[in-house]
């Protein structure tokens, strides 16, 4: 990308130019991969070829500080916003999508333009799918809530509820197969361990839940992998994965 670089800034021109070459050598099939990876990275929303300006940026600014002040004692201010965020959760799968999120705007006193909301709203959406996973969404403002008060160590990162609507899904899964369910997902695990660590990373943790059976959405799957990889490695423990579908 460097020969689009001019001392050490990037036009609008350039940077068109730029993704129009890679999209000449793009694979039909992966056009719309191709168009949802420049709207995440770049924050285009799909009514405008803008990247989000001031006004997202004061919203998003307008939205901590209402959190902020509903932040008390110990609590960080991403608990706070994760709590709140959860209220407009219908389905309870961890996710909300543009309509209850600019509710929740709203109802935290943030009024704003529908065109500044899916900006933000566009920013922290990472898959592109339409939902924001809120977790992710408050986990920025633990970070930032802790900037501003060194005494404040922000827990949230470490404490994440147990995504049990998800955990429920997989283990009627299993109880539709009978005694056998739990036990044979675990035989599933083993025979993919091929280092025998009993651990899993992305791909073959997916792809033992979609051999035995199980249907997940991006978005679900997300939140299981992310609940148990407890140190962010980008691995699991099968073990305690199949101790927290058991209960």
């Amino acid at each position: 990308m460097s020969c689009y670089v001019k001392d050490g800034c990037i036009s609008k021109d350039a940077f068109c130019s730029y993704y129009m070459d890679i999209n000449a050598v793009m694979p039909a099939e992966k056009e719309a991969y191709f168009i949802n990876l420049v709207r995440s990275n770049w924050n285009i929303c799909s009514k405008s070829t803008a990247v989000a300006g001031d006004q997202t940026y004061k919203l998003e600014e307008q939205l901590f500080e209402k959190i902020r002040q509903r932040t008390h004692g110990a609590d960080d201010e991403g608990k706070t916003a994760r709590k709140f965020f959860k209220h407009f959760d219908l389905e309870g799968y961890g996710t909300i999508r543009f309509p209850e999120f600019r509710k929740a705007l709203e109802a935290m006193g943030c009024p704003n333009k529908e065109e500044d909301a899916r900006n933000l709203f566009a920013k922290y959406d990472r898959s592109g799918d339409g939902k924001l996973d809120y977790e992710e969404f408050s986990a920025f403002f633990a970070i930032k809530g802790s900037g501003n008060n060194p005494n404040v160590n922000p827990s949230f990162g470490l404490s994440r509820e147990p995504p049990n609507q998800v955990l429920k899904k997989v283990l009627d899964t299993l109880k539709a197969r009978g005694m056998h369910g739990i036990r044979g997902l675990g035989i599933v695990f083993r025979r993919m361990d091929n280092n025998g660590d009993r651990k899993m990373d992305r791909q073959e943790f997916m792809w033992g839940l979609k051999e035995n059976g199980h249907t997940l959405s991006p978005s679900e799957f997300e939140r299981i992998f992310k609940f148990f990889d407890k140190n962010n490695d980008g691995r699991i423990s099968y073990d305690e994965f199949l101790r927290g579908v058991r209960g």
